[in-house]
């Protein structure tokens, strides 16, 4: 499973500077047909805010050295996600063609303080080598970055109280 999904730690004091500045900026998403749920979610979109900035270079260098690729990363969404308690994202992926060249990371800006028995976890499902569903989770903490393949289903528990902000890139590889 490490060779799909990494999870790793950035350095998000000027990413979060970036979002917090450009969220007023940036068109509000329509949640209707999205995987983000609750009556306190938001999602902004901020692709022509990321794009051509040194916030997109530090992003690509991170994760192709998180890759271990030399290939260009092309940006093809960006979006930062705010919930409160109720938020959720129901079980999805970001393109069903399954291009095996399109790579989605979620960086965590803000995680809701979490005693050991909440689930607020950020989880995928995937089919292993005997075509057996397995499962993976993870307890996200500001300053994670996890980086996954786009055919990838995954989601977010509800969260019982407290922010979680996220910035979401999805790259095509070149």
């Amino acid at each position: 499973m490490n060779d799909w999904l990494i999870i790793d730690k950035i350095e998000i004091e000027l990413i979060k500077k970036f979002v917090i500045t450009n969220i007023n900026k940036s068109n509000k998403i329509d949640l209707k047909s999205k995987s983000t749920v609750g009556k306190k979610s938001k999602q902004y979109n901020l692709l022509n805010k990321v794009k051509n900035t040194s916030l997109e270079e530090k992003i690509k260098t991170k994760i192709k050295k998180l890759l271990k690729i030399s290939d260009g990363l092309e940006i093809l969404n960006a979006w930062t996600v705010i919930g409160e308690k109720g938020s959720y994202h129901k079980l999805h992926n970001h393109f069903s063609n399954l291009d095996k060249n399109i790579i989605c990371s979620v960086i965590y800006l803000e995680t809701p303080e979490k005693k050991d028995n909440e689930n607020v976890n950020f989880y995928c499902a995937y089919m292993d080598k005997y075509k057996q569903v397995q499962y993976f989770s993870h307890k996200p903490e500001v300053g994670d970055i996890i980086v996954f393949p786009s055919w990838l289903l995954h989601g977010v528990y509800p969260q019982d109280k407290g922010l979680r902000q996220s910035l979401n890139i999805d790259f095509k590889i070149n």
